[in-house]
């Protein structure tokens, strides 16, 4: 609780790791070159679940502490 409570640190790292993540995910889907074997593309299917589930947690985090911070 100690380290939650300078949430306006916390929800700038946060909205931070959500731009990065969005540069990931930009770069993935539209600049990467296609996979080009099976294992390549099943890889590549891996990663965009990953990526996009990651995202939802991310959007999970931030809605948390926008939250907190009105509740507070």
């Amino acid at each position: 609780t100690d380290e939650f409570a300078d949430k306006t640190r916390t929800l700038k790292t946060s909205r931070l790791d959500k731009e990065n993540l969005e540069k990931i995910k930009h770069h993935f889907i539209y600049l990467a070159d296609l996979p080009t074997t099976n294992k390549q593309l099943r890889n590549r299917v891996a990663l965009h679940q990953y990526l996009y589930a990651l995202d939802n947690l991310v959007d999970l985090e931030l809605q948390f502490i926008e939250n907190y911070e009105k509740v507070s």
